[in-house]
C-alpha cells in the first residue's frame, strides 16, 4: 500500500492504489482488458452519429442499467477516460462492459461448476454474480472447473459410492 497525503494533511494508507498500477491483475488479464477497450472503441464508433459525448452517454447509461446503478451510475466522462487510457477501469466496470459487449441480460442465469478434493458443487445463479460466487467458493476451498471436468469428477464420485 502507498501513502498519500490528504487535503487535511493526514497521511494515511490509500487502499488499492498499489493495485491500480498493476494493469490486468486479478480476474482480467492484460489481453482481456485490451480486448475489451478495443471493443469499447468499436462500440463508440458505431454510436457516434450524434457525437462522441452522446455515444459515451449512451454507453454509460447502458452499463449503469446492467449493473443496477441507475442513480449512481458511471458518467460519460468516466467511460471516455477509460477509453482514452487516462483512467484505469475498475473490476466491476470491466465485468459489466464484458456483459454489454456480449449483449447479455442482467437477469441471465448460468451454471457455475466447482471441485474440491472428492466433492463437486454446481451453482445456478445470475451471471453478474460470477466473481462473488467464485470468491465465496474459493474461500470454501473449491476451485472453478469446466462442465466436462465437473461431470468427470461427479461420475467418479458416484462410481466410488457403488
Amino acid at each position: 500500500m502507498s501513502r498519500k497525503t490528504r487535503r487535511n494533511g493526514y497521511s494515511g494508507l490509500v487502499r488499492g492504489q498499489k493495485h491500480v498500477r498493476k494493469r490486468g491483475d486479478g480476474v482480467f488479464g492484460l489481453q482481456d482488458v485490451e480486448r475489451l477497450l478495443e471493443n469499447l472503441g468499436h462500440l463508440v464508433g458505431s454510436l457516434s452519429g450524434g457525437g462522441k459525448v452522446q455515444a459515451y452517454t449512451q454507453i454509460a447509461d447502458r452499463l449503469s442499467h446492467i449493473a443496477g446503478m441507475n442513480s449512481t451510475g458511471w458518467s460519460w466522462r468516466y467511460v471516455a477516460s477509460v477509453h482514452s487510457g487516462s483512467l484505469e477501469p475498475g473490476k466491476k466496470f470491466l465485468r459489466v462492459l464484458e456483459l454489454l459487449l456480449e449483449e447479455a441480460s442482467p437477469r441471465r442465469k448460468q451454471w457455475f461448476y466447482f471441485a474440491h478434493y472428492h466433492s463437486v458443487a454446481a451453482v445456478y445463479d445470475k451471471s453478474l454474480k460470477r466473481e462473488m460466487i467464485t470468491e465465496h467458493m474459493k474461500g470454501l476451498g473449491y476451485k472453478a472447473v469446466s462442465f466436462m471436468r465437473y461431470m468427470e469428477l461427479k461420475g467418479r464420485a458416484v462410481a466410488r459410492k457403488k
